[in-house]
């Protein structure tokens, strides 16, 4: 009988997950490149009571979005790599969004509800489904599993 090394594969779901934070990424990207470049973009988009932002809140604005893309990207690459230092890390920050999804449908935004649900499902999944959590678990395990091959004539 032969045996066979086949390398496990990670779940779908880690895989989505790892693609849209590069997608959230790009788009964070995308807001800072023309914070910075464009200011006069955000400063001609509607505003709060009609005010017009300064450049500092501009600049601030372009700050705050690259740091948060640095964040996605990291993220995004732990989850491929099956980080557990990752899915903490998003895990705290899905919990923070879905805090302040609760502040802003409890001050009339129900928009905010789709948010709320995105960021409940995604803790969700990284806290309580058994197959998502044995897949940051042994990292320093080999990651292999043995299988029979097929028969052989050999």
């Amino acid at each position: 009988m032969k045996l066979k090394l086949i390398k496990k594969e990670s779940l779908v779901g880690i895989k989505v997950l790892s693609i849209i934070y590069y997608l959230a990424t790009i788009f964070s990207l995308t807001i800072a490149s023309i914070a910075f470049f464009k200011p006069d973009f955000i400063k001609n988009a509607p505003t709060f009571e009609g005010q017009l932002p300064s450049e500092y809140v501009i600049i601030s604005f372009g700050i705050f979005f690259v740091l948060l893309a640095f964040f996605s990207f990291f993220v995004a690459i732990g989850l491929q790599n099956k980080s557990n230092k990752a899915r903490i890390s998003l895990i705290v920050f899905c919990a923070i969004n879905a805090i302040g999804g609760i502040i802003s449908i409890a001050e009339g935004s129900y928009l905010s509800s789709i948010n709320l649900l995105f960021n409940l499902g995604i803790i969700y999944y990284l806290v309580f489904n058994k197959k998502a959590k044995a897949q940051f678990s042994n990292k320093r395990k080999i990651s292999y599993e043995l299988k029979k091959a097929p028969y052989s004539a050999y």
